[in-house]
């Protein structure tokens, strides 16, 4: 197994420890359970982050003894492929104070993808973001609204259906049809009224 050793430095480490957090785009985690898939979620939903596996938040940010990188590696990738759509992050082993450190780069998925979830939980039950140092899960407003951010949004579009005529400003009306007239003549060729055909 290739161990890199500048990915992650001793002066992020003890960053950290003065902090005494997690922090918005970096989450700690001592191992790999089924918790991990929300932050999978909410980086991939957010501007993306860093994982680090195999250190002790409890323990002031020590290395974990005894940590099995290589199967600590393949069950972050099992985890990653819970997702939908499957997170593909990078995956790093580094050493930290000797002993060796998974490090995750979560990319945020492109927007007409969003949002990512657990998929056995379904989009509206297990959809998170980033807030702070954790993961918040989405309210389903928020899901519903994900893809406006990518998309031009259609509800001008919608018939008002209690709305009539009579709910027009005559004034405002007049002065667009007007406006139209001059841009558009052909459109306003055939009516006599001044409205369009």
């Amino acid at each position: 197994m290739f161990i890199r050793r500048t990915a992650w430095n001793t002066a992020a480490t003890d960053q950290l420890r003065i902090i005494g957090t997690d922090q918005q785009m970096l989450e700690v985690k001592s191992g790999i359970g089924k918790d991990i898939r929300a932050t999978l979620s909410a980086m991939s939903n957010s501007a993306g982050g860093t994982i680090l596996i195999g250190l002790d938040e409890a323990q002031g940010f020590a290395p974990v003894p005894g940590l099995d990188a290589t199967h600590a590696r393949k069950r972050l990738v099992s985890r990653c492929e819970q997702m939908t759509p499957v997170v593909r992050p990078v995956i790093e082993v580094v050493l930290i104070e000797g002993a060796p450190v998974v490090v995750a780069t979560i990319p945020e998925i492109e927007p007409c993808h969003k949002p990512c979830y657990v998929t056995d939980q379904g989009q509206y039950g297990a959809s998170y973001t980033r807030s702070g140092d954790g993961d918040r899960r989405l309210t389903q407003y928020e899901v519903e609204r994900l893809p406006e951010e990518h998309t031009q949004s259609r509800r001008d579009e919608e018939s008002v259906t209690e709305a009539g005529l009579g709910n027009l400003d005559d004034d405002a009306l007049a002065a667009f049809i007007s406006n139209q007239r001059a841009v558009r003549p052909k459109t306003f060729a055939n009516s006599d009224d001044g409205r369009c055909p």
